[in-house]
């Protein structure tokens, strides 16, 4: 054991604590030291005294319970008090020499494999320790006074948590000796406190009493004087206290046995120290007697509150505990706190249909007794902190609720009904109303509705069978085993390490940037919600199960690859994610498989496809992500959220269940049985969907596996939820017959579909071959046969076709000199003006394609955007060319001298399948990504859409919007590439709805492409005026 203990002390954890010692060690003494040639054992004082048994009955109960301490903290706590008093130590701190038992296993297991199993409470050996304390008892208020003391005023209970805290701060004393004794690179070799204390617990009889037991308390009481004396040895300290209870004819009594140094203290100045500490006692047991005691922020950890706001929760509630929330239960309490309306999408709620003789009284003490078990369902949800806490009443009372409702009513599901709805509208005012509550209705003669409602706050559905079982089996009078505390949770989840989670989930989510949405991606209200369920036949329940034992799985993978596969194609994504839900009960938590309380959680899976993707593939990759993350799906989503960037991953939810409640199991009770049961659960994802495994239920054997889909109804109608669930069935059964075949070969669409596809994607058009032509060569036919017409208008100033194109002739060779030509990117970064379409022509001859640069962008979009584009060079104005600064790369000013110096040759075209631009998408959704369109793109929307809009020569049309939306290439080139006049809208004008009409009506426009919302902006005064008016044409589409 020597050799244990020297190899412990060694240990970086016990090195750690040498700071902390050495600054205890350092606290100045009260009282003079012993002199060691004078003062020995054989010449010590000694004096023994016997508290009253009530005082030290409470000392023993109700104090300790009060202060949530041990009966040694009270007692030292006291002792320091009254040396602080018999000292007058002034608000000094008081050092204390403490004797522990020093058998604490978790030090010495510190020695590693040498520790074995070594069991120290039942080593026989003499193990005791010592440490110093140093106790600061001024308290929050600055100082206590005897009288307050004495008379247990409401600021001893201050001083008492303070001190609490202190004790609860300091490491274990056994360090103190290791460090001391047996490591020679610490020095902790000063004096020891010259007052001791050592309280030594129960100890039976008095030493006047005989005793049959094995040990018996020797006449000399507790202290070793007299034994120390046959050799005097040296007193360790000025004064000692060796404490301990004994059993008297008047009860269980405090024995207090002093020991001090004669050169230091008389008789009489000890029998005041102890009439001092038996006094603190005393005022202590009055204190508690008024109420006082309390919860302090040790007590609540890993809860992280103040002493002030746990004071301030205990005015509010009768506190017996708080608890942080976990990252779930925070997420809930945010959508509890935006729920519109009293119907929390998360509220709970089981509906028991129960058959025969019951007792109410009965079952509302059953719910009551097993609610007690478990007081965290009935938590109060304080917010007022920077972390909001959930707060563990002292006496949980289940809100119970009967009613009897009139069998003669036909309306008596709507009665029902009602009932529930209020129950579950209770449980979503957290502030104010516990989250959890029962009914009983009693709807005839042995006919009852027992109904358990909850926020899924507290709750989660795996618990949910648990608690109905413990509930029947206390209403049945069965003894039911300890229940595991939910603080054991919620302390090992907030143990964890996060900082290598996150590592793990940042690894596996790397690149991810598109989330995954199927519904409407800037919905943030939920509709009505619906609920269907449908089950998959027999034979594909099988084959999934099959498919899962041939590739070592699970069918919970192989249903997660299914539904990856389907979002794949509903989504046109290769990279997609979904939530799932894990139940969070790790093997490391004692009894968490029969825990009651919220330990789920959502995390993400992430499936990426290629072309060769295989079902073997995709489950293989599933599975190691699985594995990757097991031991991180604690993490909160949104943290993982934080960790990628994104404020959503996705608007799906898959969630395989296990946790199914028999409605066919018994109950165990006689006579009362379940006849029905309804599950009401929700959550807020627009497309959630329950797999419910088939099971035995009674002498039934269900082989299908059933679908529970929940769904937005005002995103997805019921047609389309079966659609879905349809072709998720095909990818099963594509997956299962040829696991190696690509699943990008599996056609999910049946003829119907297609034949609908084929309609809204105007197959016929596409069909149509593309145009051979680039955009140049468009125009350039155009100024040859239109030369001397006006081509460009913008501000009152215009350009015939000649003009236009010389313009962008000059420039498109001096872009050349910067390298411009088929491959390359060009930057424009232009307010709407005639420069910014001679630029875009200029580029467009150089075989280059343009990327817009919208100039109102953040800075930071712009350099991402430039960045990512990589263009050669940048074309813009000289007022907006500081905008470009830091991009590194060249600019060009379209008003400089070398422009207009360039010769107005035109370059040799680019080819029709070269890029003529590249649009950015908003990045709304994820990342902005670069859309780049080929040149014969361009003719072919207008030989789609041309009989939709007059053009040629004397239309005009009006060039509105911004460059970065391509709505603008139809703008430019519906005009220039067939006769028209394009007149630019200026900013001013555009930005004005009263000054666009005037320039619309003056400019005699007769193409005004604008969305719908836009174009009802503009006044429609005056358009019956002119009959030219009558020309112009809305094309309202979605680009």
């Amino acid at each position: 054991m020597a050799d244990l203990l020297t190899q412990v002390a060694q240990h970086p954890q016990v090195g750690e604590q040498a700071q902390l010692w050495r600054r205890i060690g350092a606290t100045p003494a009260t009282l003079p030291a012993p002199l060691p040639d004078v003062d020995t054992y054989a010449t010590a004082g000694q004096l023994s005294m016997m508290l009253d048994a009530e005082t030290t009955r409470m000392l023993l109960s109700e104090v300790p319970a009060a202060f949530h301490a041990g009966v040694q903290d009270v007692l030292l706590i006291a002792f320091g008090l009254a040396v602080a008093e018999f000292t007058r130590a002034g608000g000094a701190p008081i050092v204390i020499d403490v004797e522990g038992h020093g058998r604490n296993e978790e030090i010495v297991n510190l020695g590693g494999a040498a520790a074995g199993d070594l069991d120290l409470s039942r080593t026989v050996g003499w193990f005791t320790t010592k440490y110093p304390v140093a106790l600061d008892l001024q308290g929050r208020g600055g100082g206590l006074s005897w009288p307050q003391v004495v008379s247990g005023d409401a600021a001893l209970g201050a001083v008492i948590k303070d001190a609490k805290e202190q004790l609860r701060a300091l490491p274990d004393g056994l360090t103190y000796g290791l460090l001391r004794y047996l490591n020679a690179d610490v020095d902790l070799a000063g004096p020891d406190p010259v007052v001791a204390f050592n309280y030594l617990g129960r100890m039976g009889a008095t030493a006047m009493e005989s005793s049959t037991d094995v040990w018996r308390i020797c006449p000399e009481g507790f202290s070793l004087a007299n034994i120390a004396g046959a050799v005097a040895t040296s007193l360790g300290h000025t004064v000692e206290l060796n404490a301990a209870t004994v059993d008297t004819d008047a009860g269980v009594q405090l024995n207090a046995d002093w020991t001090w140094a004669l050169s230091a203290l008389d008789d009489e100045l000890v029998n005041r120290l102890g009439q001092l500490w038996f006094e603190a006692l005393t005022g202590i047991c009055e204190h508690v007697r008024r109420g006082g005691g309390g919860l302090t922020p040790s007590d609540i950890a890993p809860a992280a509150l103040s002493q002030q706001q746990i004071d301030e929760l205990s005015r509010q509630f009768p506190v017996a505990d708080v608890l942080p929330l976990t990252p779930l239960q925070q997420g809930l309490l945010y959508h509890a706190g935006t729920a519109q309306g009293s119907d929390d999408v998360y509220a709970m709620q089981l509906s028991i249909a129960l058959s025969g003789a019951l007792d109410e009284d009965r079952l509302r003490n059953a719910v009551h007794t097993v609610v007690a078990r478990h007081p965290h369902l009935l938590a109060r949800f304080a917010e007022q902190f920077e972390q909001p806490v959930q707060v563990i009443p002292v006496e949980p009372t289940v809100p119970w609720r009967y009613v009897e409702l009139d069998t003669d009513n036909i309306d008596l599901g709507d009665q029902i009904q009602v009932i529930c709805a209020a129950e579950r509208a209770a449980v979503c005012d957290l502030p104010n109303q516990p989250a959890f509550r029962a009914a009983l209705i009693r709807i005839g003669d042995d006919q009852h509705r027992f109904v358990l409602t909850t926020h899924h706050i507290v709750l989660d559905g795996w618990s949910m069978p648990i608690l109905l079982q413990e509930i029947f089996a206390s209403f049945a009078d069965r003894r039911l085993p300890a229940a595991p505390p939910y603080r054991s949770f919620v302390t090992w989840l907030e143990e964890r390490d996060h900082v290598g989670a996150h590592a793990a989930w940042s690894e596996r989510l790397s690149g991810f940037d598109t989330p995954t949405l199927v519904g409407s991606a800037g919905r943030d209200r939920l509709g009505e919600r619906g609920i269907e369920t449908f089950r998959l036949p027999e034979q594909v329940s099988r084959a999934l199960s099959g498919l899962a034992r041939s590739h070592r799985t699970t069918p919970n993978i192989v249903l997660q690859g299914a539904w990856a596969t389907l979002l794949s194609s509903l989504t046109g994504q290769h990279d997609v994610s979904f939530g799932t839900t894990v139940s969070g009960r790790p093997a490391e938590v004692v009894g968490a498989d029969s825990m009651v309380g919220l330990l789920i959680n959502t995390v993400p899976v992430r499936a990426t496809f290629t072309p060769a993707t295989t079902t073997s593939d995709l489950l293989r990759q599933l599975q190691d992500a699985h594995n990757a993350t097991l031991e991180h799906q604690h993490v909160a989503l949104s943290d993982i959220h934080r960790i990628t960037g994104q404020d959503r991953l996705f608007d799906t939810l898959l969630v395989f269940e296990n946790y199914p409640i028999d409605t066919a199991a018994p109950l165990g009770v006689e006579g009362l049985t379940v006849t029905g049961l309804d599950f009401r659960e929700s959550n807020h994802y627009p497309l959630a969907v329950q797999a419910l495994p088939g099971r035995e239920t009674g002498n039934h054997v269900e082989r299908e596996m059933r679908l529970r889909v929940e769904y937005d109804a005002d995103v997805f109608d019921l047609g389309t939820v079966a659609t879905f669930i349809e072709r998720l069935e095909k990818v099963l059964t594509a997956m299962s017959a040829d696991p190696h075949r690509p699943l990008s070969s599996v056609d999910l669409l049946d003829a119907h579909a297609r034949s609908c596809l084929d309609e809204w994607s105007n197959r016929a058009v596409l069909a149509t071959p593309a145009s051979s032509k680039s955009i140049p060569e468009l125009f350039g036919e155009q100024v040859a046969r239109t030369p001397d017409a006006t081509a460009l208008s913008c501000a009152g100033r215009s350009m015939t076709y000649r003009e236009l194109d010389d313009a962008a002739n000059r420039l498109a060779q001096l872009l050349s000199a910067y390298g411009a030509g088929p491959g390359e990117v060009v930057a424009l970064m232009f307010s709407r003006s005639a420069e910014a379409i001679v630029t875009i022509l200029a580029v467009l001859k150089t075989g280059a394609a343009y990327v817009p640069v919208d100039p109102a962008l953040p800075l930071a979009r712009i350099q991402f955007m430039v960045a990512d584009a990589a263009p050669i060079v940048a074309v813009t104005t000289s007022d907006r060319r500081s905008r470009l600064e830091g991009c590194e790369l060249p600019v060009i000013d379209i008003s400089d001298s070398p422009v207009d110096n360039q010769p107005h040759t035109a370059l040799s075209g680019p080819a029709p399948d070269d890029i003529a631009y590249i649009i950015y998408t908003s990045g709304t959704t994820g990342v902005p990504k670069g859309v780049a369109i080929p040149h014969r793109n361009v003719p072919g929307l207008f030989g789609v859409l041309g009989a939709d809009v007059s053009s040629g020569p004397g239309q005009v049309w009006a060039q509105w919007h911004s460059y970065s939306f391509d709505v603008s290439v139809w703008e430019i080139f519906g005009a220039l590439l067939h006769g028209a006049r394009l007149l630019v809208v200026p900013e001013q004008v555009a930005e004005s709805p009263d000054a666009f009409h005037e320039l619309l009506v003056t400019e005699h426009v007769t193409v005004l492409s604008q969305t719908p919302s836009a174009a009802g902006m503009i006044s429609p005064q005056g358009w019956n005026r002119p009959l030219w008016w009558w020309r112009v044409k809305r094309v309202r589409r979605s680009w």
